[in-house]
């Protein structure tokens, strides 16, 4: 076998890793091996549930990936869009993310305000005039 093609690493401009390094993401802790395992056991009826299209036990699981979302907008967009894919795990944002409000997985993500004081705005060449508009 020949060895696996790489991709040189990602150059960012100088504002695009400002932007990067602003984010702070919180995980919640790791869960152990027999947690984790009765996590997805009890995610597997969900998973199914949400395969059954049309059926009783689907639009419940359904309403219910809406009442648990904690954005439910977006959950009904992918609830839409799950009606004409696969509705599986090769939705990559899709019924992953829709399961992690099921099972408590919250990981939460901002922006530090402090990496956009003013001064720090200043410095941005792509930084567009006062009053303009994008």
């Amino acid at each position: 076998m020949g060895a696996l093609a790489t991709t040189p690493p990602l150059a960012l401009t100088a504002s695009q890793r400002a932007l990067v390094d602003a984010f702070e993401v919180a995980l919640p802790p790791p869960l152990g091996r027999e947690e984790a395992l009765a996590t997805i056991a009890a995610l597997v009826p969900w998973f199914l549930d949400l395969q059954r299209r049309g059926s009783d036990a689907w639009r419940a699981r359904r309403a219910e990936l809406v009442r648990l979302s904690r954005a439910p907008q977006r959950t009904r967009r992918y609830l839409t869009k799950s009606t004409q894919t696969g509705c599986d795990f090769t939705d990559v944002g899709g019924i992953d993310i829709e399961l992690c409000h099921v099972a408590g997985f919250d990981p939460r993500f901002r922006l530090r305000a402090e990496a956009f004081a003013p001064q720090a705005r200043a410095s941005n060449s792509n930084e567009l005039p006062s009053g303009s508009r994008a």
